[in-house]
């Protein structure tokens, strides 16, 4: 049920396996899990690893995380997504940014935008000066 997971042709993996052989991550998870001594921080990373050579093969966003495998906790005002663009909603760029492709990861809720590490209400963002540097609102 761990690394096996990867090379399930019934799992959350396979609409990926025609564009990335599992084999080699398959290996590499089985070694790390063994290193690891059975701890999933091993097998999350492999998984993750193989989510993301997929992505870089073409293959959409898809779902594999679940509350009992590799949950990803997020920020308060922030929900996880396996799409979140690579220019989110930020203080300085509040409309985010024109970028191509998408990471999963954490996304702020609708009427917050980051804040450093934070996902902040517009009004709560901090401040920037003339030469364009930003500062946490508790630098302003």
């Amino acid at each position: 049920d761990n690394c096996g997971l990867l090379k399930d042709p019934n799992g959350p993996f396979a609409l990926c396996h025609d564009a990335v052989n599992p084999e080699n991550l398959f290996n590499t998870c089985v070694f790390d899990m063994c290193a690891w001594n059975g701890n999933t921080i091993g097998l999350c990373q492999n998984l993750k690893a193989y989510v993301d050579a997929c992505r870089e093969a073409g293959v959409a966003a898809f779902s594999w995380r679940t509350e009992e495998r590799c949950p990803e906790v997020c920020p308060p005002h922030s929900a996880f997504s396996t799409c979140v663009s690579l220019c989110p909603p930020t203080c300085l760029i509040p409309a985010g940014g024109n970028c191509i492709g998408c990471v999963e990861g954490c996304k702020c809720d609708p009427g917050f935008v980051l804040s450093g590490q934070q996902c902040v209400p517009v009004e709560q963002c901090g401040c920037d000066d003339n030469g364009g540097r930003y500062y946490l609102v508790s630098n302003c």
